[in-house]
């Protein structure tokens, strides 16, 4: 029910092959040749950047991400473009280095699990700016990723507007989760699998765990998690799994937790 949009450039993907490339003519209508394997799924996407693409089905569209499906071979593609949306606003790091250079990533969190990621880099005085996804009615983060810190934002929501302009991100020291892994006569245990888990969040990027090994003294640290609720887990072969109750991480805080594996 939408215009059509003659000489766009679109871009298929998939399956490890070379980027194909064809434009639409002036009915919109496109054509593009591609060797397809069993249940191979595809990748389209715009080559505009003011515009993206998304499901012609709203009950099946998913913002952050270029349409992607599986197609028989000679099917015709439905594709519809709308206006990507726009995340603006300043990173300011807690220490008061200059946040020149760090890699922002922006996700979605919710029940459907979908969790892709857009990321930018900072430019002078800390300003970015994140575009190439649709805009939906659906709660997303804002997180930063770097050695000197991380945070976190949200849930944000864009309602009816596709900008979400001055957005202020603080950037804090990374945190720390230490400790001894022991058995039930409080000897150390050596491999056993820490993982640190956040139950804040729901998606498949979105909510991730770190994750590291006991050293021959029991010992472990994970480093780098965002303040905010956690679960620490802990397990070795055929032992009983510890998992802790949630507790909270504040900013450049540690935290001491001492798993015990039962057999």
């Amino acid at each position: 029910g939408g215009a059509q949009l003659p000489g766009c450039g679109i871009r298929l993907t998939g399956g490890g092959r070379d980027a194909a490339l064809t434009a639409t003519d002036d009915r919109g209508r496109f054509r593009l040749y591609a060797v397809l394997h069993a249940d191979e799924r595809l990748y389209f996407s715009l080559t505009e950047p003011g515009l993206v693409l998304v499901d012609p089905d709203p009950a099946r569209r998913r913002p952050f991400r270029a349409h992607r499906q599986r197609f028989a071979p000679g099917a015709d593609v439905e594709l519809v473009a709308v206006p990507s949306a726009v995340v603006g606003g300043r990173i300011r790091m807690a220490n008061g280095e200059t946040p020149h250079g760090l890699a922002i990533g922006i996700e979605v969190g919710g029940a459907g699990g979908w969790g892709p990621k857009v990321q930018v880099e900072v430019v002078a005085d800390g300003l970015f700016e994140l575009s190439g996804f649709a805009a939906f009615d659906e709660p997303f983060w804002l997180v930063v990723d770097d050695l000197r810190g991380s945070a976190r934002m949200g849930p944000l929501r864009f309602g009816k507007a596709r900008k979400l302009q001055d957005v202020d991100v603080l950037v804090v020291a990374p945190t720390e989760v230490r400790g001894r892994v022991t058995d039930d006569d409080n000897q150390p245990v050596a491999g056993a699998w820490v993982t640190l888990t956040s139950p804040d969040l729901r998606g498949r990027s979105v909510n991730r765990a770190t994750c590291t090994l006991s050293d021959s003294g029991g010992r472990y640290v994970l480093r780098g998690a965002r303040p905010g609720s956690y679960r620490l887990s802990a397990a070795l072969g055929d032992r009983a799994t510890w998992t802790s109750d949630v507790f909270e991480l504040a900013p450049s805080k540690g935290i001491e937790r001492n798993p015990r594996l039962t057999k």
